[in-house]
């Protein structure tokens, strides 16, 4: 099946496409053995503005506008910094969310990390949070391939945490594909499946 033909189910990292000067429409799927956190996310980003519509249907349905900043770093280290206004329409609940994310490439090698905190503005529980922090190689031309954890932590509360597989790729056309698996200790398991398109 022609890549035009797959339904866009899913959004690569924030890091791939968040700095670069074109529009970029994400989209992605998360699934699992939870149903309720079964839900499709889709993401406008341009140069001015991101504009997320995330876990729609679910009872975690969140939209996120925003943008993240590239600064400079050095040679082989990449770091984006700046945040979004989130607002949950099931609790009508708003945060604000500082977000940061690191890249550093060494060889074939490469390392991925991000942390935001949801700071809440009307109530609710503040959160520290990583979507993924991954060592990832490459595996052949325009694919890599590595592990990922991420981990959600209430503040107080008790940190939660999991860990899988995660492979990335370019598919050409300025088509991009991010697919993850998560285990959360031994009740859930969760995977993304996610698509990019450049535009």
């Amino acid at each position: 099946m022609k890549i035009r033909n797959v339904a866009v189910l899913s959004a690569l990292a924030a890091s791939v496409v968040s700095a670069q000067a074109q529009t970029t429409v994400i989209a992605r799927y998360d699934g699992g053995t939870d149903p309720q956190k079964a839900g499709y996310t889709v993401g406008i980003l341009r140069p001015e503005v991101e504009v997320w519509d995330l876990l729609q249907n679910t009872p975690y349905h969140e939209y996120e506008v925003g943008r993240l900043h590239p600064i400079k770093a050095g040679k082989d280290i990449s770091l984006l910094l700046g945040g979004y206004l989130s607002y949950f329409p099931g609790s009508q609940q708003v945060f604000v969310l500082p977000w940061g994310i690191a890249d550093m490439h060494v060889a074939n090698t490469h390392v991925h990390a991000e942390l935001a905190y949801y700071q809440p503005l009307n109530g609710g529980t503040p959160v520290l949070w990583s979507n993924d922090c991954s060592l990832n190689r490459q595996l052949c031309k325009g694919v890599e391939g590595g592990m990922v954890t991420t981990f959600w932590w209430p503040r107080p509360g008790t940190v939660t945490y999991g860990v899988g597989p995660k492979i990335s790729a370019d598919l050409g056309h300025r088509f991009y594909l991010n697919a993850r698996a998560i285990l959360w200790g031994k009740q859930e398991t969760q995977y993304r499946i996610a698509l990019a398109r450049t535009l």
